[in-house]
C-alpha cells in the first residue's frame, strides 16, 4: 500500500490494483499502456507535461522489459528444439 493512496481516497495504488486484477505481471502485459488509470494518476506538484514525459518514459521501459523477456524465452525456446 502507498502512503498516497489515501489522498486520492484509495487503499491502494489504481495502477497495482488494475495489474492485480487482469493478472498481469506490470502494465507492459497489457495492449492498453498507457490507459486513462496511467494519467489519472498523477502528482499535483507535477506539471502536465512533467507527467506525460514520466508516462512516456515508463511505457519505454516497460516494453523494453518485455522484448528483452520474449527474447530470452524465445532463445531458451530455440535452444530446446
Amino acid at each position: 500500500r502507498v502512503f498516497w493512496a489515501q489522498y486520492i481516497g484509495a487503499e491502494v495504488c489504481p495502477v497495482y490494483q488494475c495489474v492485480k486484477d487482469n493478472g498481469y505481471k506490470n502494465c507492459g502485459d497489457c495492449e492498453k499502456i498507457p490507459c486513462e488509470t496511467w494519467f489519472a494518476v498523477k502528482d499535483p506538484a507535477t506539471s502536465d507535461e512533467d507527467h506525460k514525459k514520466s508516462i512516456e518514459e515508463r511505457v519505454a521501459k516497460l516494453k523494453a522489459a518485455n522484448a528483452m523477456k520474449t527474447k530470452g524465452e524465445g532463445e531458451v525456446h530455440s535452444a530446446k528444439n
